[in-house]
């Protein structure tokens, strides 16, 4: 479930970077040209309601379509129909309902079973993770409501920041800030510590009246639930749109996009 380190943490980390404004050593120019890639427009979405329950987005790339390897289909998205250079995406917010306590037998299927362990800036073998999770994710707790336990502590613990270096839940914890994809990896890495598995998505989430990039978190309780652990949304709003998965080459694919993905509003599925 690997991928190349150096790669992922550029591609991701121009994304954190950009998203919190840190021009870093890039100059002017080059910062508002990736701005602008990293924002994409959609036409009738300042008329959603910000927590929109279900959404129908196409999703193309002009000319092209849209490349192999995308994490688009899965849990809470589902592909309607295809268009000329594209695809049309069902998002449907999961219940809010409270399926599986931490600790018991597990009942997740094999495609969850691998979402558990190590991997890159994923660390729930971390001391400072571990007490993090104990604070929040004791055994026999509700899942759910220890995502919500923990979304808290994590607040207390990590402020939103730009920081040096790559995306990783442990130096995240040992600065004190992080941006959107650090946020989700200590809370990926504290869920797996605690035995719930977990993942790291990448793609798009509202912010005012356009999509940006951004990252949260997907995690098992008998079903893929979301939990944006920077916004503190739980569950994340059907404008939450996964487009790759951390530590795979989904995200590779993810870059082919940046710049050239369009979206656009679909009848049918309107709150």
């Amino acid at each position: 479930m690997r991928m190349d380190l150096r790669r992922q943490a550029c591609l991701v980390g121009a994304l954190v970077m950009t998203l919190a404004g840190c021009p870093g050593d890039r100059p002017p120019t080059e910062v508002a040209a990736l701005r602008e890639q990293l924002r994409v427009p959609v036409d009738g979405l300042a008329l959603q309601p910000q927590f929109a329950p279900r959404l129908r987005l196409a999703l193309e790339v002009p000319d092209e379509g849209l490349p192999e390897g995308l994490a688009i289909e899965g849990g809470r998205q589902s592909v309607v129909s295809a268009k000329p250079y594209g695809i049309v995406l069902r998002v449907l917010v999961e219940p809010v309902d409270a399926r599986t306590r931490i600790g018991d037998d597990p009942d997740h299927p094999d495609a969850a079973a691998p979402w558990l362990g190590s991997d890159t800036g994923i660390h729930p073998d971390d001391g400072r993770v571990q007490r993090l999770a104990r604070a929040s994710l004791g055994p026999g707790a509700r899942v759910r409501h220890g995502v919500d336990a923990l979304d808290r502590e994590l607040r207390r613990e990590l402020r939103r920041g730009w920081r040096s270096g790559p995306p990783d839940a442990v130096a995240a914890l040992r600065a004190g800030r992080g941006e959107c994809v650090d946020f989700a990896l200590i809370g990926v890495s504290a869920l797996r510590s605690a035995g719930v598995p977990s993942r790291v998505a990448v793609g798009l989430a509202r912010r005012d009246d356009q999509l940006v990039y951004h990252a949260w978190v997907e995690y098992w309780d008998a079903r893929w639930s979301t939990w944006d652990p920077t916004w503190g949304e739980h569950p994340a709003p059907a404008t939450h749109v996964r487009l790759a998965l951390w530590g795979t080459p989904s995200v590779a694919a993810l870059g082919d996009v940046l710049g050239r993905l369009e979206v656009s509003l679909q009848p049918g599925d309107s709150p």
